[in-house]
């Protein structure tokens, strides 16, 4: 595929994607609602087709898999070159272990998700593929019961070949090493992306367990901070598995929690985390100056000696 690239109003590309969709959400009693900040009130270079097609994916799904009487918003904010899309619905979510099948082609999660739903499997898998082709992200926060969050990003232009002009936001380039944040508590990770980016360290994001050992993988991240309490696949968890994946062989995981953790919990992650620090009360010094020191245990290779307590 190729991008064919025009310069239109995203406001008016957002209203005509849902305008389709208006009728079958009122048929289901569901609201339908479009939020953008006025610094996203912008004109943006992309494949308007390809957007279009993008948020008709999303917005379908997320009315489809709405009850009647529930809601689905649309919203939009400006990150640096970047535009983020957010559709949240009130529907029957996704429980964590099955997030990372979503986007692959031709899978459809079965029992309560399709029960009484039709669907080729095909419609997650195209708009992830669209949205990477315009050098933007696509990814998904869900709570089984409670609904989702699903977000893409699009860059504000791109180049004449097709490619994005902006760099990514979930990699931002620098000297510094790469961080993978495995966090879902937004407030956590704006915090964390914020302080960790302005000393030019590279931020990659993890919503859940699953998704977080993908990128892992993938990825090879210079250091791990890890979030305890998670949908799905809990901190605990994704630690047990690091443990036997080869990509985190020496990399250093940093567990910050505001949990108050029992001499059993410390002893479950004990050999596998380098170290465990409260949330509550640490500084931004205090965390750049242990994201310095384990990105500095890493080259010594001692990433994984746990340390039993942080004090901040």
């Amino acid at each position: 595929m190729e991008l064919e690239l025009s310069t239109f109003s995203l406001r008016e590309s957002l209203d005509a994607s849902l305008m389709m969709l208006k009728e079958r959400a009122l048929k289901g009693a569901i609201s339908l609602h479009v939020n953008i900040a006025p610094e996203a009130d912008v004109l943006i270079t992309a494949d308007q087709r390809k957007l279009k097609q993008i948020m008709f994916n999303l917005v379908s799904n997320a009315v489809k898999f709405t009850p009647t009487g529930g809601a689905v918003d649309v919203s939009a904010v400006k990150e640096g070159n970047f535009i983020e899309i957010t559709v949240k619905d009130t529907g029957i979510g996704i429980k964590g272990e099955d997030i990372p099948r979503l986007f692959q082609a031709f899978t459809q999660l079965e029992s309560v998700y399709t029960k009484g739903f039709e669907g080729t499997g095909l419609g997650l898998a195209l708009t992830r593929q669209l949205v990477e082709l315009h050098g933007g992200r696509v990814w998904v926060e869900s709570e089984f019961g409670e609904g989702s969050r699903f977000c893409i990003t699009i860059p504000l232009a791109q180049t004449a070949t097709g490619k994005s002009s902006a760099v990514r936001p979930d990699i931002v380039q620098g000297n510094g090493n790469s961080i993978l944040l495995i966090e879902n508590d937004p407030l956590t990770l704006a915090t964390l992306k914020s302080a960790l980016r302005n000393k030019g360290y590279q931020v990659l994001r993890a919503s859940n367990g699953m998704e977080g050992i993908e990128m892992v993988r993938r990825d090879k991240p210079d250091l791990i901070i890890l979030d305890l309490v998670m949908p799905g696949m809990n901190g605990f968890d994704v630690a047990d598995h690091l443990q036997h994946e080869a990509a985190a062989i020496n990399v250093p995981i940093l567990v910050l929690t505001s949990m108050d953790l029992s001499a059993v919990d410390r002893a479950r992650l004990a050999g596998k985390v380098w170290q465990i620090a409260e949330k509550s009360g640490l500084s931004t010094q205090s965390l750049i100056n242990l994201v310095e020191s384990a990105i500095g245990s890493k080259t010594r290779g001692d990433s994984h000696h746990a340390t039993q307590n942080t004090d901040h």
